[in-house]
Formats: structure tokens, C-alpha cells, sequence
């Protein structure tokens, strides 16, 4: 099963998003490292089913959509130079190690600043948090990489030894493939035989959109100003509010709603709680 991480700075929503996403009960609050240990969940993708090109009934969708699971992380918030131990350091990179892929998670209301700390709505700018998650993931990569370095350069005079194939293995643990590696050397366009640290650095930055590709998502958008929407969409950053979705989902499971994850609208059925809980008020 495809497992993706949501990650970004603390207090930026990311534990609300993964509760929005998998219905799973993890504690959510205003402040920094609300969440320490990673949290697992399954989430849903949501596709239309073919039932509906092929003008059948599969008996297996859901008004003709379908909902494919896939595991979700939600880790440790990340704060600059993670790498270099600030925050919850390698212990928050570590819980990034079995992604497939990666939700940067960022506050589009601007209400936190680059630790996560509160502050003033729009008195950050969020297009500074857009960046640092691959930069500290590709400077962690660099750190695991640099400790034998000069061991695997040296190695490269042995007859048939493959310096891609030795990479490969020091990054085993990372769901990092020999052909991901293969890539990024090709893309960097240096050689990883006789590459200077500068060299390094840049295949890491290489390597890792290639092996854990990520999406970056402003969260709050309902609280995001129009002008910061708009300068936020010309970077390609997509825009959610896991509060409202959680609503949603929250109210749907009461039967208060009517309501199908990722449905444009919901509708309040007359048969429903809320009716009778408004009529009782």
C-alpha cells in the first residue's frame, strides 16, 4: 500500500489535516510539537469508478465513486536546520524514511511563523515555508551520505565496484532505489566517482523529489486573505481546510449531512439529527 507522509512546521494544521483524512483521534492544539511520535492512519483516495463508463452496477463503489486506501504519517513538525539538530531533529527526518510520497503541509493564513509559534494572521509570509522540507531532507540525505564518503570514493578503484550500487545500499533504509539514484547522478550531471562535496549536495537535492515526490498544500485557506490566495496560486500550491473538512466528515458520521469525502456541496436530509436537533432548540 502507498503510504504518504504530511509534514511541515509545527502548528501549521497537520494533524488536523491527517484527522480529516483518516478519522483517526490524535490530540490537536495551538501549539509547537503537539505531535512527538508519528501517528499512522489510513486515508482514501478518492477516483470515479469504471462501473459508471461501462453503465453497470459493480456493487462495490459508492454513487460511483471508489476510494482506494493508502497509509498516511502524520510526524513531527519541522523547523530550519532540523539536520543540524534544531527542533526534533533527525527524530522527525527518521519518520519521513517509509514515505512513498510527501504533503507539505503550510499555513496559507500566515498565523504561525517559522518555528510554529502563533502569531498575527498574515503577518508571516508563507511563501517562505514553501522549500525548507525538501532542503532539510536532502541536507539529512547529504549527512547519512558524507559519513563514508571518502571510504566509497576510495572503494571506487576496486575492480567491478558500483558506486551506485553502494549508495543504494546506504540508503536502503529510505525507500530510496538503485534507479532513483541512477537518475539523479544522470540529472545532477556529475559523477559520483569523483564528485566534490558541492556535487554531493546537489545529487541529495536531486534525489529526494525524485524518490519521495511532494505536494505542497496551504492549509487555512479559509482564513488566508484573497491577495495571499492569489500570489499562493501562482506558486502551483494547492489549498485546503482540514478544520472545515473534519466538520464535515464529523457531521457526516452523526448523520447530521449528507456528505461524500471530497463532494463539492453537502445536504441536510430531512430525516436528519441536526432537523430534529433544531427543532428541539
Amino acid at each position: 500500500m502507498l503510504t504518504i507522509a504530511i509534514a511541515g512546521k509545527p502548528n501549521c494544521g497537520k494533524s488536523t489535516f491527517f484527522t480529516a483524512s483518516t478519522l483517526a483521534p490524535v490530540e490537536i492544539a495551538n501549539y509547537p510539537f503537539t505531535t512527538i511520535d508519528a501517528n499512522t492512519g489510513v486515508a482514501y483516495l478518492r477516483i470515479p469508478c469504471a462501473c459508471q463508463e461501462l453503465g453497470i452496477q459493480c456493487g462495490h463503489c459508492t454513487n460511483g465513486v471508489r476510494f482506494i486506501p493508502v497509509g498516511m504519517i502524520d510526524v513531527a513538525g519541522l523547523v530550519p536546520d532540523a539536520h543540524e539538530g534544531k527542533g526534533l531533529g533527525n527524530q522527525f527526518l527518521d519518520h519521513l524514511k517509509d514515505a512513498d510520497a510527501i504533503i507539505h503541509i503550510i499555513d496559507g493564513s500566515g498565523g504561525t511563523d517559522s518555528e510554529g509559534n502563533p502569531v498575527d494572521a498574515g503577518s508571516h509570509d508563507p511563501h517562505e515555508d514553501i522549500g525548507f522540507i525538501e532542503y532539510e531532507m536532502s541536507m539529512w540525505v547529504y549527512g547519512i551520505l558524507e559519513k563514508n564518503w571518502a571510504k566509497l570514493q576510495r572503494s571506487t578503484q576496486q575492480r567491478n565496484f558500483d558506486i551506485l550500487e553502494a549508495v543504494a545500499e546506504a540508503l536502503a533504509g529510505l525507500k530510496i532505489s538503485y534507479e532513483n539514484i541512477r537518475d539523479a547522478e544522470r540529472n545532477a550531471e556529475i559523477d559520483l566517482k569523483t564528485c566534490s562535496t558541492e556535487d554531493l549536495i546537489k545529487f541529495c537535492s536531486i534525489l529526494v523529489p525524485l524518490s519521495k515526490p511532494m505536494v505542497v498544500v496551504a492549509n487555512k485557506a479559509d482564513l488566508t486573505s484573497e491577495e495571499m490566495r492569489s500570489q499562493l496560486k501562482d506558486t502551483g500550491v494547492s489549498f485546503a481546510s482540514a478544520a472545515s473538512e473534519l466538520a464535515l466528515r464529523k457531521a457526516a458520521e452523526g448523520k447530521f449531512i449528507t456528505y461524500l469525502p471530497g463532494d463539492p456541496i453537502f445536504e441536510i436530509p430531512p430525516e436528519s439529527n441536526l432537523n430534529d436537533a433544531q427543532k428541539k432548540g
